[in-house]
């Protein structure tokens, strides 16, 4: 309820004339989703989803280019006497849907994010927000070994851009609801998001990520990513 409520403030009634750029993008849509699906008020701890304009400890220590600067947005969870980094976000504009190597790039920076936090926090799980105009795509990124992160695609969900579309979303209501679910089971609450082992290896880049970001890439390409399916989640492998 509170979702649509935002959407309704914030969304248009008819369609916009000019271009919408990532900024508007996130101001019109991202931003009053996100923020009432993961903002968060309990008694003891607070949860924001916030659009930031700083690099964050996740980016810095990474040693590939493409995650040197800061993500589109993220997912903090505060109690008392800790604060940690439990979800990452990337955002394009519709316009750049084509892209695939930006997509792609966007990416790689959501999985590598995701594991700088699992490694700094000694977390289990984090959330992971790829859009790409109004769809939006839900990771779960989880720590299985010192050796080993996956990353399972939870859902993809084409969000309204209109008023008159905001029925919709009752259509796959559900599918929020799973998603919210799990976030709250495995990312939200820190005494079940703990990492049982604590040693870790380092963030690599391997020949596949390098190539998605040189310049002689091959744009006529087909868009293609190596995905494991089973019981209906999609688990990418880097």
């Amino acid at each position: 309820i509170n979702c649509i409520r935002r959407l309704m403030e914030a969304l248009p009634c008819e369609n916009e004339s000019s271009i919408i750029n990532e900024t508007k993008l996130n101001n019109l849509c991202i931003s009053p989703i996100c923020q009432s699906l993961f903002g968060n008020l309990s008694d003891n701890a607070v949860v924001c989803f916030n659009l930031i304009n700083e690099n964050n400890y996740e980016s810095e220590v990474s040693q590939l280019g493409i995650s040197s600067r800061r993500p589109d947005g993220n997912i903090t969870v505060t109690t008392d006497n800790d604060a940690r980094t439990i979800g990452f976000f990337e955002a394009k504009p519709m316009a750049e849907s084509k892209n695939h190597k930006l997509i792609n790039i966007d990416l790689i920076r959501l999985r590598i994010f995701s594991k700088n936090s699992i490694d700094m926090h000694n977390l289990k799980s984090v959330l992971a927000i790829q859009a790409v105009g109004s769809y939006l795509t839900f990771y779960l990124v989880r720590k299985m070994s010192s050796d080993m992160n996956i990353m399972v695609e939870l859902d993809h969900v084409r969000f309204p851009m209109l008023i008159n579309e905001l029925p919709t979303i009752f259509g796959f209501s559900d599918r929020i609801l799973g998603i919210l679910h799990i976030f709250e089971n495995e990312c939200e609450n820190l005494r079940n998001n703990t990492a049982i082992i604590a040693t870790t290896r380092k963030t690599i880049g391997s020949s596949l990520m390098r190539s998605l970001v040189v310049g002689l890439t091959d744009r006529k390409r087909k868009n293609k990513q190596i995905r494991i399916i089973t019981n209906n989640a999609f688990f990418y492998t880097f």
